[in-house]
Formats: structure tokens, sequence, C-alpha cells
């Protein structure tokens, strides 16, 4: 619709021009000549018409490469459901045992362990998982942080349910984890603590 009116808006002194020249044209004998000025002032319409036509495609690209969503830079913490008696909750040292589900930000699904039947086991603060779980499942999490969303005691109950937004220099960086996590991914991760245990314990 836009380009229909774009091709349409013809300035109306165009054609002004060409009344003024076949009406010349008839007084002056001079036929030849003016066919010859009416074919230019086409050839100039035409011209104006496909210029405007290369600037509004212009203009569309252009609107589409500023529409781009930014890429998440801070990790995004969310509490979905949390039990109301916390008796025991998790500290950097602790082995975990956690259910969740990894997908994409559009969605798109990478892994399961609810699927697959066995909570994920790990110790929490010791790097054996990415960076984005430990900020986001530890008892607290440093302030100097440049990628925290905000700065709280996270300690988490068994039974407690969180989400984790997660950026990539916390996930998988540049390179990714193919094939099925690309480079810069951000990460969206539906926790579930089901167990902990202490070293006391063990």
């Amino acid at each position: 619709m836009k380009f229909l009116l774009c091709c349409c808006h013809v300035k109306k002194e165009w054609f002004k021009i060409i009344h003024i020249l076949f009406n010349f044209s008839e007084k002056e004998g001079t036929i030849k000549m003016a066919s010859f000025i009416k074919y230019v002032v086409y050839i100039i319409i035409f011209a104006g018409t496909f210029f405007s036509l290369i600037n509004f495609v212009t203009n569309e690209e252009d609107t589409t490469e500023t529409t781009v969503a930014p890429k998440i830079k801070k990790l995004q913490i969310g509490i979905k459901k949390r039990p109301e008696v916390c008796e025991t909750k998790s500290k950097k040292g602790d082995v975990l045992y956690m259910h969740y589900k990894g997908t994409l930000e559009d969605g798109t699904e990478f892994d399961n362990s609810y699927k697959r039947g066995e909570p994920l086991s790990f110790t929490l603060g010791s790097g054996q998982v990415i960076r984005g779980w430990d900020q986001g499942l530890l008892n607290e999490v440093s302030i100097e942080s440049p990628y925290l969303f905000y700065h709280s005691r996270l300690s988490e109950c068994e039974g407690e349910k969180r989400k984790l937004v997660i950026p990539p220099e916390l996930g998988y960086g540049s390179a990714g984890a193919p094939p099925t996590i690309p480079g810069d991914a951000v990460l969206v991760f539906e926790v579930e603590l089901i167990t902990i245990e202490r070293k006391s314990e063990l």
C-alpha cells in the first residue's frame, strides 16, 4: 500500500508542464519539438518514481535493522514456587539434585532432565555447571559481578522452583555448545531443587 501511494504521488506541476507544452505546440506549430519534450518529461516522471521506490525499500530495511531486540546482558532470577516451610537452604559446597528444562530465547528446547527421569547432581559453587547456574543458585551472589541482575541472598529451598535467564557470558559464550546451543545464545532454565546433601551428611 505504501508503495502504491508513493508511485501515485507525482507532482501536479509535471502534468501542468505537459499541458502547457501541448498548448504551446498547437499555437506555434512545433508538434515534433513538443513531442520530444513530452517524452523527456515522461522519463523524468519515471526516474522520480524509480528513485522514490529505492528510498522506500532502503527505509524499510533500516527500520528492520533497528527493531532487533537487544541481547540479555545480566542474569535474571525469578522465583516461581517457594515452599512455605524451608528447613534446609542451599549454600556453597552443597550437593544439589535438580530437575531442569533448558530452552533458547525462542523457546527451542535443548535439554530436559524431566524427560530423562533423573535429576542432575552437582556441587554448588565448584564450577561443575555453567556460571549462570552457580550464581543463580548460591546463597549469596557478589555485588561486584557485572552480569548480576540484582544483589540478594538467594538461598534455595528443597522443592523450590526458579527461572534463570542467563546471558551468553555466564553460559556457553561465543563458542556455544553445538549442535543444540549456538554461539552467543541466551539460555532460559526452569529449575527445581529436589534434594540438598551437605558434606557432613555424605
